[in-house]
C-alpha cells in the first residue's frame, strides 16, 4: 500500500460527438463534481471544437491525437494500443478512462490507487475473448471506467510476446482465404501483427481484452485485480449480477448507464 498526491493521477474523458447529449452532460457534470479535485484531461481528435465539453469543466485539459483514432469503435481500440497514448500521460503514475457513459458515486480514486494493480475495470460476465477459446464466466474487463499504470502499459507496449499460437492463426485464415492464401495471410500477420510490441500490434478485438485478459497472460509482472474486488470498483455488463457480488453495495463507478438503465434508473 501507498499513498499518492492528487496530482499523480489524471482523470482522461476521451470524446468525439461534435456536443454532448443529455447523458453526457450528466455524466461529465458529475465527474467534475466528484473528481473535480484530480487533473482532469479531455482527449480528442485534432482540429476538435470542444469548447462545449471545457463549459462543464473549464479546468479541464486538452490531448489531441490524430483525427483517424476517433472515427469508429476499431479506431479507438488503436489509440488505447498506441504508445503515444500512454507517453502522454508518462507524468502520471495512474490514469482512470472515463468515458461519457460512464458514473462516478462517490471519490475513492486515491483508495484503487494505492493499491497497485496495473489495471481495473468492471467485471464482465458470460462472453468470449475469441473464437479460440472457450466463454469465460467472469472475469475483470471492460475498459470503459478503468485505471491504468502508465508505467506498466508502457512496458507492455515495449515488450515482445507474440499474443496468439500460429497454429490457431494458420487454421482461422486458411478457413476464410484458402489453403496457400490463408498460409501467407497466417505468416505475415503473425510476425508483422500479432505481438504486445507496439509496432507489431493488431489487436482485432477490444483493447480491454488486450489489457486485461492478454497482457497478464504474456507478463506475469502486469497485475489485474480480481473480479471479486473489481466489482466494488465498476459495474459494466449484466450489473445485477455484480450488484449481487458487492452484498448490493454500489462500486466506485460504472460504465454503460444508458445500455442497462433498467438496473440504473432508481440508482442515479
Amino acid at each position: 500500500m501507498f499513498f499518492l498526491r492528487m496530482s499523480e493521477v489524471s482523470v482522461v474523458i476521451p470524446i468525439y460527438k461534435s456536443a454532448p447529449d443529455k447523458q453526457d452532460v450528466a455524466a461529465i457534470v458529475q465527474c467534475q463534481k466528484i473528481l473535480g479535485a484530480y487533473p482532469i484531461v479531455f482527449v480528442c481528435a485534432e482540429g476538435f471544437l470542444a469548447d462545449a465539453y471545457l463549459s462543464l469543466i473549464p479546468a479541464a485539459s486538452i490531448e489531441r491525437f490524430p483525427k483517424h483514432y476517433f472515427e469508429d469503435v476499431a479506431g479507438y481500440n488503436k489509440l488505447m494500443l498506441s504508445l503515444d497514448f500512454y507517453q502522454r500521460f508518462s507524468k502520471y503514475p495512474y490514469i482512470l478512462i472515463h468515458q461519457t457513459d460512464a458514473w462516478v458515486f462517490r471519490d475513492e480514486l486515491k483508495d484503487w490507487c494505492s493499491k497497485g494493480y496495473d489495471y481495473i475495470g468492471a467485471p464482465v460476465h458470460k462472453f468470449r475473448l475469441d473464437n479460440f477459446t472457450p466463454e469465460i464466466k467472469i472475469a475483470t474487463l471492460n475498459g470503459g471506467f478503468s485505471l491504468r499504470k502508465t508505467a506498466s502499459c508502457i512496458r507492455l507496449l515495449k515488450s515482445f510476446h507474440f499474443i496468439y499460437k500460429f497454429g490457431d492463426i494458420l487454421q482461422a485464415n486458411q478457413k476464410q482465404a484458402g489453403p496457400l492464401l490463408g498460409f501467407l495471410k497466417a505468416v505475415s500477420f503473425y510476425f508483422r501483427g500479432n505481438n504486445t510490441y507496439y509496432a507489431w500490434n493488431k489487436y482485432d478485438r477490444n483493447e480491454d481484452y488486450f489489457f486485461a485478459l492478454i497482457a497478464p497472460a504474456k507478463d506475469s509482472r502486469f497485475k489485474v485485480a480480481p473480479p471479486e474486488e473489481s466489482a466494488y470498483f465498476s459495474f459494466d455488463k449484466m450489473p445485477e449480477l455484480s450488484f449481487e457480488m458487492t452484498n448490493r453495495t454500489l462500486p466506485f463507478g460504472a460504465h454503460a448507464i444508458e445500455k442497462y438503465m433498467y438496473f440504473w434508473k432508481d440508482k442515479i
